[in-house]
């Protein structure tokens, strides 16, 4: 089946596609033919496993609710989400309708965001606008099928080369390449902003001092998407001229960072009908040397053209401040910020201010508002003398320049090597010294950071501007219910929370998965430490949780302990998953200060990946965020998520020696093995997001290669696999594999069977199910049970078999032996709103964070208990009887 193309769809630049010879997400000449080559395995059909495809939709419907989570009014506000779709139903995003509880047609647009192997919407992302009082729901339907029309003219946008306009009834958006980026007109008042430009400043030493400017040049701009309700807009470009130019890595191997841009920018403006709002998200990289090039400041002026206007700024508690032109307003740490003068005279301090600033003069405004202002400390907004409006999104207070974890000199001995705090911990180069080698020593390349933003352009009198800054910091979400998750499958097989019986459990991962903005808050961790990285905790005191690890700050796998949010949103915990799951996604692709070192362009995904792992072992996927990443587009629509998972995934170079299953890759090259899984997962995300079967080439040869091991009782150890064009394994050799079984080591905890339940539920090829069936048995010997520590998840595994023998007596021990999912979870009767007062009352509830893997792994449990309790269905459907063990 050929790819559908639809104007509405998120496409990826073919700039930034340069150096893949098939970048993810691509327009595709010639599609790369379906990996599926049978008919799905009666066994697989007949048990449900297989997910069956429905027939294209005349006229369905799915009904959601939005609701205003934030106490302030939204006149006209953005709605945008995904909404998962039975299989089959939709192809065409344009045939859709919505209509409110009314019955009033409202308009709308979408875009697919996750394909089913059929290449219909597995999660369609939807745009419309409407007005919400402070905390008001609302009901909605949207209806989807060949027989149904949107008639919603797009909104009126012009291309031409190197140049993209977008008119919205109330504002002229125009963008261009080069120094000068975007001119914004306002009709009323009839005003002219801009043009908008940006600024780097880089400095020798970490005292920020005489640093150097680099002016933003934007190279490449591309209407992404368009529709009735808004037209987003993709901008590519660099800070300065300077390229990333190092010749060898390590092993010698060639730089994958050379004439790559030092500081690259990817900018993407999403500009909603009717208004003078854009929403931005923009991503900073950084390819530079960390030992000699200090990042002082990054971001954009507005010019207002009202040289007599005014800067004001919403302070602690919202409340707006004045003050003049000249002035600085600085948030450069989480519990402090202070308004300079121009002269440099300090005005005003305070302790987190509301995230927004604004230039107003002769009637007119501009407004800057950042999600999660004081978290992502150093922030800071000026009002220059001529009137223009400067966010410095990255921006530190004087004398100080972002100081990654670096050191003057290098040495075999790493207790002699000299190493200099970075100021957000307070030992972190401790732990950098451990893993610092000659290799690692003095590179920073692939790092990103994510911030996003809203920019309006409208008068005074429009909105409130600390109403508009509080409703920026919550999307508006449609919100299907999770029953429609479960019965969708869109998520795969999974249960959800509603029965009694689990609610402890609920709450237990709830506490859980509140850690991450706590420990941020409770510890004034800075605002670019990479939340991946989780610091290893230990129990707290003085309102602070503990340091769990000589460097002070440890791991995280943000594989296992990502993923969980969405999917614990998915199943009826609440929306605040979902939010603490984006800030998670964005900091685990930002920049990590306490590791030394980087070798790849995009980071191999996770920089830990290229530090912790480099000496000694091949670099995997292992831990990175990249299950999260994908789910969390799905869900939300994020362009530049999908922008950085897919090419920064599994056709980056990086991942070539282990899995190179590009297009000219003949046979395709997979290694098998423990820490494998994780790739091979990996791999399946981005056919899912992608809808390009060329990501599943190597799906079927997985499976009967686990399939054989299983049967040999071997254990896959990094084997090396070819894969033919008919996606059948040759060339590889299990005779010198040690016995003990395919799921020996890390095999289900980075991936392994949830790639067997996955792929058989949508192919319903028999090599899954066999390969399913045969680890099934070796979980039949009590001492494999066992064997299934907290770190070995093999719930996956389980819904495969309590689908396909429900009613095996042996399954029912297995389920038991690993429920509750970890021998840390506490049947306490306890309930939580996500508030604690301090990192103790976190901690009173007894839930586990402490310890090298226990983010890692018990947040990842929360997904695995979502299996288990399909599990305990299934098993009750077919008249078994299953109770929770007892404490």
């Amino acid at each position: 089946m050929k790819r559908i193309a639809h104007c509405l769809a998120i496409s990826l630049s073919p700039v930034l596609l340069a150096g893949f010879a098939f970048a993810a997400g691509a327009p595709i000449s010639e599609p790369w033919p379906s990996p599926i080559t049978w008919k799905p395995d009666p066994r697989a059909v007949d048990s449900g496993l297989y997910i069956k495809p429905r027939a294209e939709a005349k006229k369905a419907t799915v009904a959601f609710t939005v609701t205003e989570p934030s106490g302030v009014a939204r006149p006209n506000w953005p709605v945008r989400g995904g909404l998962p779709l039975f299989r089959g139903e939709l192809s065409d995003p344009s045939k859709i309708r919505l209509l409110d509880a009314a019955g009033k047609e409202l308009p709308v647009q979408a875009c697919i965001t996750a394909y089913w192997p059929e290449k219909t919407a597995k999660f369609l992302c939807i745009d419309f606008l409407d007005s919400f009082k402070p905390g008001e729901e609302k009901t909605y339907t949207l209806e989807y099928g060949s027989e149904v029309s949107n008639k919603a003219p797009a909104m009126k946008t012009a291309e031409a080369a190197g140049a993209v306009t977008v008119e919205t009834g109330a504002a002229t958006f125009e963008f261009k390449a080069g120094a000068a980026f975007l001119t914004v007109k306002t009709a009323k008042p009839a005003a002219t902003f801009g043009p908008l430009a940006g600024q780097c400043l880089v400095a020798k030493k970490n005292d920020g001092a005489d640093p150097a400017a680099h002016e933003l040049v934007i190279d490449s701009i591309e209407k992404t998407e368009c529709g009735a309700v808004q037209t987003t807009v993709h901008l590519l470009g660099h800070y300065g001229t300077q390229k990333t130019v190092r010749d060898k890595l390590y092993n010698n191997q060639p730089s994958l960072t050379k004439d790559a841009w030092r500081y690259p920018v990817s900018m993407w403006f999403r500009i909603p009908a009717g208004g003078t709002q854009a929403y931005l998200e923009f991503t900073y990289g950084y390819n530079a040397d960390e030992y000699s090039e200090y990042v002082t400041s990054y971001g954009f002026s507005v010019p207002t053209g009202q040289a007599q206007g005014v800067l004001k700024f919403g302070g602690d508690g919202g409340a707006s401040a004045e003050a003049p032109l000249g002035s600085r307003l600085n948030q450069w740490a989480h519990d402090h910020w202070t308004l300079n003068g121009k002269d440099g005279a300090e005005l005003k301090i305070g302790k987190r201010v509301a995230g927004w600033a604004a230039v107003e003069g002769g009637g007119t405004r501009v407004l800057a508002a950042m999600r999660e202002c004081f978290q992502n400390w150093p922030v800071a907004f000026r009002g220059d003398e001529g009137g223009a409006l400067v966010v410095e999104i990255m921006g530190e207070k004087p004398g100080r320049a972002l100081d990654l974890v670096w050191m003057e000199t290098f040495t075999t001995n790493r207790d002699a090597q000299k190493l200099h705090d970075s100021h957000n911990m307070e030992n972190g180069p401790a732990l950098s010294r451990h893993y610092t080698n000659s290799v690692s020593w003095g590179r920073a390349p692939g790092l990103r950071k994510i911030h996003e933003l809203l920019l309006d352009f409208g008068a005074p009198a429009s909105r409130n501007a600390n109403d508009t800054c509080t409703a920026f910091q919550k999307d508006l979400l449609p919100w299907p219910g999770k029953q429609r998750f479960k019965e969708t499958c869109a998520l795969g097989h999974i249960g959800v929370w509603g029965d009694e019986r689990y609610k402890d459990v609920e709450t237990y991962f709830s506490v859980l998965y509140d850690c991450l903005p706590l420990v941020h808050e409770t510890n004034g961790l800075y605002g670019w430490v990479d939340w991946g990285d989780l610091p290893l905790l230990l129990p707290p005191k003085d309102g602070k949780f503990g340091n769990g690890l000589v460097g002070a700050e440890g791991w995280s796998n943000g594989e296992r302990a990502l993923a969980p949010y969405f999917w614990h949103y998915a199943a009826g915990a609440g929306r605040r998953f979902l939010d603490n799951g984006r800030a998670y996604v964005h900091h685990t692709i930002g920049l990590d200060v306490e590791h030394e070192g980087g070798d790849y362009l995009f980071g191999n995904y996770h920089r830990h990946d290229q530090v912790h792992w480099r000496e000694q072992n091949p670099e995997t996927s292992r831990q990175s965020g990249y299950r999260g990443w994908h789910a969390y587009h799905w869900l939300t629509g994020d362009p530049e998520i999908k922008r950085l998972a897919l090419n920064t995934g599994i056709d980056a170079d990086a991942y070539q020696k282990n899995m190179a299953i590009r297009p000219a890759t003949r046979p395709a090259k997979v290694k098998m093995g423990v820490q494998m899984s994780s790739l091979h997962y990996l791999a399946y995300c981005c056919w899912v997001t992608s809808g390009d079967d060329r990501y599943a080439r190597a799906n079927h040869a997985v499976c009967k290669v686990t399939l054989e091991a299983a049967r040999q009782d071997k254990m896959l150890y990094f084997t090396p696999c070819d894969v033919g064009d008919d996606g059948e394994p040759i060339n590889y050799d299990l005779s010198g594999c040690k016995p003990g079984g395919a799921q020996v080591g890390y095999f289900y905890t980075y991936g392994g069977d949830d790639l067997l339940l996955e792929w058989a539920s949508l192919t319903g090829d028999p090599a899954a199910v066999d390969a399913i069936l045969a680890l099934g048995k070796y979980h039949e010997d009590p001492k494999i049970r066992v064997s299934c520590s907290r770190v070995c998840s093999p719930e996956a595994l389980y819904v495969g078999l309590a689908l396909l023998d429900p009613k095996n007596p042996q399954l029912v021990e297995m389920v038991k032996a690993r429920d509750p999912a970890t021998p840390h979870i506490t049947r306490g009767k306890f309930t939580t709103d996500g508030t604690y007062k301090s990192a103790e009352d976190w901690h009173k509830y007894g839930v586990w964070l402490y310890g090298k893997n226990a983010m890692s792994i018990v947040g990842a449990n929360g997904l695995e208990f979502l299996h288990s309790i399909l599990c305990y269905e299934l098993m009750e459907a077919a008249g078994g009887k299953v109770s929770l063990p007892k404490e």
